[in-house]
Order: C-alpha cells, then structure tokens, then sequence
C-alpha cells in the first residue's frame, strides 16, 4: 500500500512538473527563441525526458510538453505508466521571431 501512495505522488509530482515545463517552453516561444531553445527550457524546468510540440495561432504560441511516468515496481499491477501532457499558452512578443 505505502508503494502505491508513493507512486501516486510521484506521478502528481511528474504532472506539476510538466505543466512547469510547459509554461517555461511556451515563455521561450513567445521569445521567439529557436525550436531547440524552446525544447531545452523544457527539459530543464522537467528534469526528465520530454516531447514538445510548439504550435502558432496568430500571435498566440501554444507548447504542448508531454512526458512518461511510470509507477514503483512494486505498484504496477494497481497502477499503469502513464503518459502526462501539459499545455501552455503565451503572447508573441513583437519583435519575436515565430518558432
């Protein structure tokens, strides 16, 4: 049982993190840092591995940062790896270039 509360909390943790992650790639987005910039700030505010996918709607940049979380051994029969996707959302700044 303590192996599902701590897995439970590591994934609501993982999940915090991403949304932190996303915020940070969407902040350098709307910088109009480069698509690696971008990727990096999000790796950096994660600590883990990433995916981000950046996308342009007029002057609004929106980064999607998804990442996989998976359960303590010992919990993985109750709970399933997951895959946690956060998405951020900021203003284009004027003389950013777009991603």
């Amino acid at each position: 049982m303590l192996a599902v509360c701590v897995s439970a909390l590591t994934l609501l943790s993982t999940a915090l993190r991403v949304g932190d992650a996303a915020r940070a790639a969407a902040r350098a987005a709307a910088r109009g840092d480069p698509p690696e910039r971008v990727a990096d700030a999000a790796r950096r505010a994660s600590g883990r591995a990433v995916t981000v996918a950046t996308r342009r709607d007029g002057e609004l940049l929106t980064v999607t940062v998804t990442a996989r979380a998976a359960p303590l051994p010992l919990a993985r029969r109750i709970l399933p790896a997951m895959t946690i996707a956060r998405d951020a959302t900021a203003l284009a700044e004027p003389n950013g270039a777009p991603p």
